[in-house]
């Protein structure tokens, strides 16, 4: 069996100031996090007028047209997606997102992942509702996101068919556990699934970690909530992820 519980490094963009530029608190360093709106901004716009496209507004469209908007607002959504998580990314490397600490129906999550993901593709995402699931503590927006980015990780590896879940919990944590079967990840791709960093080649090029920025992202998100995530691989099993959060606790 393979595990990987490894911290991720932080993620950092940021140009060194002028040596005249002054010091005072209205003026900081240029970082991804403050342009969060000039760079979502234009995407939207795109993903909002091929909706329109595609729901006739323009009138009646061919099939090619179609498949065409489509694969653009696809492209636009993936893009999106990115932008998302680098703007994360530097604010948690900046300490500056904020999480709400709140009861959360785990339950009530993972119905809202589902139907997401089912609108994105066919891959079954198999969530047994038939257990009894005590609220947890934390952001149920942010415990949504890190569900659907391991749930998409399965999926991107196009050896997924169906992706399950089971939970236990003792007094204090709750623990989901999301399982591919039929997925084995080799131990040196394992050690690497939560790391910020990235290969370079002989002539330069370079390649992210199997995890992306969205994984390692993920595990940040699970840790500022007091969580953790990690994961577990098996030849004849396959491939788990566990989160684990705290059980809210009523005054």
């Amino acid at each position: 069996m393979t595990q990987s519980t490894s911290e991720p490094n932080q993620f950092t963009i940021q140009n060194q100031a002028p040596q005249n530029q002054a010091t005072d608190s209205s003026r900081q360093p240029l970082e991804v996090r403050h342009l969060s709106h000039d760079l979502r901004g234009p995407l939207n716009s795109i993903l909002g007028f091929s909706e329109l496209l595609l729901e006739g507004v323009e009138g009646p469209l061919n099939d090619t047209q179609s498949e065409d908007i489509t694969a653009i607002r696809h492209s636009a959504q993936n893009l999106l997606q990115l932008i998302n998580t680098v703007v994360d990314l530097s604010k948690l490397a900046a300490d500056g997102l904020n999480l709400e600490s709140v009861h959360v129906s785990l339950q009530e999550v993972l119905q809202k992942s589902q139907q997401v993901i089912k609108r994105e593709t066919s891959v079954e995402f198999d969530v047994d509702l038939s257990q009894p699931m005590p609220l947890v503590s934390g952001d149920g927006d942010r415990i949504g996101q890190i569900i659907l980015t391991v749930v998409r990780f399965y999926i991107n590896s196009k050896k997924v068919n169906t992706i399950s879940t089971h939970f236990e919990h003792d007094a204090t944590d709750a623990t989901l556990h999301l399982v591919a079967s039929h997925l084995f990840i080799s131990a040196s791709e394992l050690e690497e699934l939560f790391e910020l960093t990235v290969h370079v080649d002989a002539g330069g090029h370079s390649k992210l970690t199997p995890g992306g920025l969205e994984l390692p992202l993920a595990w940040q998100l699970a840790a500022k909530q007091n969580g953790c995530l990690w994961v577990e691989s098996q030849e004849d099993t396959g491939t788990t992820f566990f989160l684990k959060l705290p059980l809210f606790a009523s005054e």
